[in-house]
């Protein structure tokens, strides 16, 4: 074997590392990508229950705010019958 065959297949050995190293940070590039898609959708699920707990608490303090104001308004009318 001359030596330019030896260097090529040195460097043909080089390369087919390379495409094997390289196959393997894709498949680990294609599994975090495929883990941050399902972390960011139970991030969103997250924020949508929160989002619903809130509105139900807002709905509730809304509806004790009316039921207060109703029963100041009677409160107040009757005390402005008494004067």
């Amino acid at each position: 074997m001359s030596r330019l065959e030896e260097r090529v297949a040195r460097v043909e050995g080089i390369v087919e590392q390379m495409d094997k190293r390289l196959n393997h940070i894709e498949t680990e590039l294609r599994d975090l990508r495929e883990e941050f898609v399902a972390f960011r959708k139970e991030i969103n699920e997250r924020f949508r229950n929160i989002d619903e707990r809130f509105e139900g608490l807002r709905k509730e303090v809304l509806a004790g705010s009316r039921v207060l104001e109703e029963r100041f308004l009677v409160k107040l009318q009757a005390l402005g019958e008494r004067f």
